[in-house]
C-alpha cells in the first residue's frame, strides 16, 4: 500500500516538473502533490512507530491529493 502510494507520488511529481518546464502553470498541482508527499511521509512515520490506526487515514488522504494533483495538472495542460 505505502509502496504504491510512493510510486504514484513520484510519478506525479515528475509530471508536474515536466509540465512546469514546458511552461504550464502547475501551482495548484504542485501544492497538492507536495501535500500528498507529506502525508505519505507521515503514514510511513506512523508505520515505523507502530501507530497503525493512523496509517490508513493518511494513505487515503494522500491518495485523494494525488488524484486532485492529477486533475489540476490536466487542467493546467489543457486550459
Amino acid at each position: 500500500m505505502l509502496e504504491d502510494l510512493c510510486g504514484q507520488v513520484l510519478a506525479v511529481q515528475e509530471e508536474v516538473d515536466m509540465a512546469k518546464s514546458e511552461g504550464s502553470n502547475v501551482t495548484k498541482a504542485k501544492g497538492r502533490i507536495d501535500r500528498a508527499d507529506s502525508l505519505y511521509k507521515e503514514a510511513q512515520a506512523s508505520f515505523d512507530k507502530k501507530e497503525y490506526a493512523m496509517i490508513k487515514p493518511k494513505i487515503t488522504a494522500a491518495q485523494n491529493m494525488v488524484d486532485k494533483a492529477r486533475e489540476a495538472l490536466s487542467e493546467a495542460q489543457n486550459p
